[in-house]
Parts: structure tokens; C-alpha cells; sequence
């Protein structure tokens, strides 16, 4: 199973990223739920810095385990919880996370639209925990080619 995900091509994240990279259209991943959320990186696709393609498989590496029995399971997680369309959501409870999350994109497309300050999520994704605030960076690439 987790082979096979690897080869998989045209995903709808691949075409974003594909015509994102065509049009030189900045893209900004984030993730959250009502606990935590996750914001980055920015790729400009501005044919200076590195590119979704050129990272992807190396950002993976670090995502699932070395373990092939253990990257199954995250990878069968998940497909369970996002792919299957049963996932719920309750609006209110995520309200706190949707709003910290706009925040924190909107002060990076602000810097990437106006080059007024430098962009700190240039292969860079930052988590906070909306429990404890406790909060974690990860460095997952270095921006430039």
C-alpha cells in the first residue's frame, strides 16, 4: 500500500501545485484541528526557490516513519480520517483554530505580496498546540535551488 501512494500521479495536491507553479502563484500549506494547528511551508514559485516537486519526496521522509509496518498504518490513518468522506467537523470548536491559523497566513501573504518584511515560513512549518500553546518548528527545506 505505502509503495504504491509514492507512484501515485495527478493527485489533486500535485495539479494545485503544478498550475500554482505555471502561473508563479505563491502556495502556503497549512492544517488544524480544534487542538492543534500547523502552518507551512510557503513555496513562492518564483522560480528562484525550491518548488513543492523538488521537496516532496524529502519532506515525506521525515513525515512517515523508516518502518514500512508503521507507515502503513499512518498511511492507512490517514486515508480513514481525510479520504473516506465520513470525516466530521464541528464548526464551533474549530472556530479558535480557524482564526489563529488566518492570522498567522494572512501576516506571511501579506509579506510575500508586499516584500515589506521577510517571509518566515519559507521551508519552515510551525505547530502550536491550542491546549498549551506549546509550540514546535520544523526545518523541512532550505528556500532556494
Amino acid at each position: 500500500m505505502g509503495k504504491f501512494r509514492l507512484l501515485q500521479k495527478n493527485t489533486v495536491e500535485d495539479i494545485i501545485h503544478k498550475v500554482a507553479i505555471d502561473k508563479s502563484i505563491p502556495i502556503i500549506e497549512l492544517g488544524g484541528d480544534p487542538h492543534e494547528i500547523s502552518i507551512g511551508p510557503i513555496y513562492l514559485n518564483n522560480k528562484i526557490g525550491k518548488t513543492y516537486f523538488d521537496v516532496k519526496h524529502q519532506i515525506k521522509k521525515t513525515f512517515y516513519s523508516d518502518d514500512s509496518i508503521v507507515k502503513d498504518f499512518q498511511e492507512a490513518r490517514m486515508k480513514q480520517q481525510f479520504l473516506n468522506g465520513v470525516r466530521k467537523v464541528n464548526a464551533w470548536q474549530s472556530s479558535p483554530s480557524l482564526a489563529a491559523m488566518s492570522g498567522l497566513v494572512v501576516d506571511q501573504v501579506i509579506k510575500v505580496i508586499t516584500k515589506y518584511d521577510t517571509i518566515s515560513l519559507e521551508g519552515r512549518k510551525i505547530k502550536i498546540s491550542l491546549r498549551d500553546f506549546s509550540f514546535a518548528e520544523e526545518k523541512l527545506f532550505n528556500g532556494d535551488k
